[in-house]
């Protein structure tokens, strides 16, 4: 099980990387914060839905896919304002750098 989640993990890294590189270079005019908190967002979907399909197919809740999937979404937002504060609080720094 934990190759499968570890391989499920670095997929969804990589389409959470590769939203947030291209809503940069298709010049959405996002911020780089709102590009990452995107790009977290829908990793994250991505995640849940992998992590349900080969990981843990019976899910954890046991039959309460909605009730499952509203707390894997709620921790998502938590994570996706974090890594857009962080993204947030470093380009704010490098601006002042150059």
């Amino acid at each position: 099980m934990l190759p499968r989640y570890l391989l499920v993990s670095l997929g969804a890294l990589g389409l959470d990387y590769a939203v947030y590189l291209g809503l940069l270079k298709l010049h959405t005019g996002m911020t780089l914060a709102a590009a990452a908190a995107v790009g977290y967002l829908v990793g994250a979907i991505a995640h849940y839905w992998a992590s349900r399909r080969f990981v843990f197919p019976a899910g954890w809740l046991h039959g309460r896919k909605l009730a499952e999937f509203g707390l894997f979404f709620a921790t998502g937002l938590g994570g996706a304002a974090l890594t857009s504060g962080v993204v947030w609080a470093i380009s704010k720094a490098f601006d002042r750098i150059s």
